[in-house]
């Protein structure tokens, strides 16, 4: 977060000093969802008289999307020769939905399900320096980069629900026991067009950093984010 600031507080010398400078802000949503060998859409619920919450999933984090979004802030320099260096500064919720099919007790008695459901979100500020090249296509700017994304992690939670079954199971998590990060990390591609002012953009981040790491009763858990997000941006300067 404290370098995030330090970012934030220097933006206005890079502008100012920076010749063929862009400022542009951005929407985006697409898809996010996690890999590894700990992801899965069908985990279990566990039930425990131990409580609240009175149940704990195997692992929230699924591989499928379910509806992320963010905003952001792009400065960006481009060269004489095409060549471009910038920085994207934003906040995104990742979020992500599973089919629970089962629930028991810890120790067994596993009882089928329909209607369950898991909604995971994670909720970040994000920085992404990066680096690229500008292709000119007659009125048509389509900019190549690739960079790192940096994500501090505001906020993790996740919902459980059961359509029909006892009411106390329909609780929200507050928190997430299974994240054990404050960082997520990974390099990202993207691939950005724009006429006049307004512009389109799709990108990828492929995260390296395992959001279950050193979980004393899950030890060899393994958790990674992806993001691909498609978003529209508006060039203000």
């Amino acid at each position: 977060m404290k370098n995030l600031l330090l970012i934030l507080l220097q933006l206005p010398l890079f502008v100012c000093y920076g010749q063929k400078t862009e400022i542009s802000v951005q929407a985006n949503s697409g898809l996010s969802f996690y890999r590894g060998k700990s992801a899965t859409s069908t985990p279990t619920a566990y039930t425990t008289d131990v409580g609240p919450p009175f149940f704990y999933v195997s692992s929230p984090y699924s591989k499928k999307s379910n509806f992320p979004y963010g905003l952001a802030l792009q400065v960006q320099r481009v060269s004489s020769k095409n060549l471009l260096y910038g920085i994207k500064l934003g906040y995104d919720r990742f979020s992500t939905v599973s089919h629970l099919d089962r629930y028991g007790g810890a120790w067994g008695g596993m009882v089928m399900v329909e209607n369950g459901r898991v909604n995971l979100q994670n909720d970040l500020l994000q920085a992404n320096p990066y680096f690229g090249y500008r292709l000119f296509k007659q009125n048509v700017r389509l900019d190549i980069t690739a960079g790192v994304n940096v994500g501090s992690i505001l906020k993790s939670t996740y919902t459980v629900n059961f359509d029909d079954k006892p009411n106390f199971f329909d609780r929200d998590i507050a928190d997430n026991e299974h994240i054990n990060t404050e960082i997520d990390l990974g390099p990202t591609l993207g691939l950005a067009a724009e006429y006049q002012k307004v512009g389109v953009f799709v990108s990828y981040s492929h995260g390296v950093v395992n959001y279950m790491k050193n979980l004393n009763y899950y030890p060899d858990a393994r958790v990674y984010s992806r993001y691909v997000r498609l978003g529209v941006s508006y060039r203000l300067w």
